[in-house]
Order: structure tokens, then sequence, then C-alpha cells
């Protein structure tokens, strides 16, 4: 649902954010269930480090899309 309202804002012309935000969710996804469901099935643990910038990411990708709706907000 986050990287459909990331595409729908940049095809609504929001600015960089919203491409910001499509590819910070992207890579958490990558990066937080990416590490986790490495860590499940392979049992190597030392991915567990890796698991929160995946987590940080996202809340990246959700900043972005608040500033993307302001900046639509603000233009309208």
């Amino acid at each position: 649902l986050a990287l459909a309202l990331a595409a729908w804002l940049v095809h609504r012309g929001s600015g960089a954010s919203a491409l910001v935000a499509g590819w910070a969710f992207v890579a958490g996804v990558g990066l937080f269930s990416g590490s986790l469901y490495t860590m499940a099935i392979t049992g190597q643990t030392k991915l567990g480090m890796i698991t929160p910038v995946g987590g940080l990411l996202f809340l990246v990708g959700w900043g972005a899309i608040v500033v993307a709706g302001w900046r639509l907000g603000a233009g309208s």
C-alpha cells in the first residue's frame, strides 16, 4: 500500500520526495524483510544487524510521503 501511495503521489506530480519515498520503501522491504527471511531460512544471526537499517528506510519513506502529501496539498 505504501508503494502504491508513493506511485500515486509521483503521478500527481508532488516532486522528488515521492520518488525518495518509493525507493526508500523498496530498499526497506529488501533489507528488513529480506534479512529476516534469510535469517529464518539459514539460521545466520549476523544479518540481524541489517534489519534496523531496513526499518529506518521505512521511516524515511513515511517521512517522504508526508512531505510529498504536504507539497501536493500546498500546491493546490
